[in-house]
């Protein structure tokens, strides 16, 4: 796979997750793995990822840890909306 065609498909499973989340408050990392992610562990590297990236809030007074979206992840939803057109 070439590196633009990778960052393709990252940036669509970015827009997934955060278009997810933006329908939802709070979600646990399973419930990707119903939805959007092959394995539990994926979707923990993955909100992980989106979290360092300032996409996402933590909440790790909750067990397990929960995300939801932040204004920046839905400021970046919007953009990757508009360039996926």
């Amino acid at each position: 796979m070439n590196p633009s065609s990778r960052l393709q498909v990252f940036n669509s499973r970015k827009l997934q997750v955060l278009e997810f989340l933006a329908k939802k408050s709070w979600i646990v990392p399973s419930e990707l793995v119903k939805n959007i992610c092959p394995t539990l562990q994926a979707a923990y590297v993955y909100l992980k990822k989106l979290h360092r990236q300032g996409l996402l809030l933590r909440d790790v007074g909750h067990v397990p840890i929960r995300y939801g979206i932040s204004q920046r992840g839905l400021d970046r939803m919007e953009y990757l909306r508009r360039v996926a057109k």
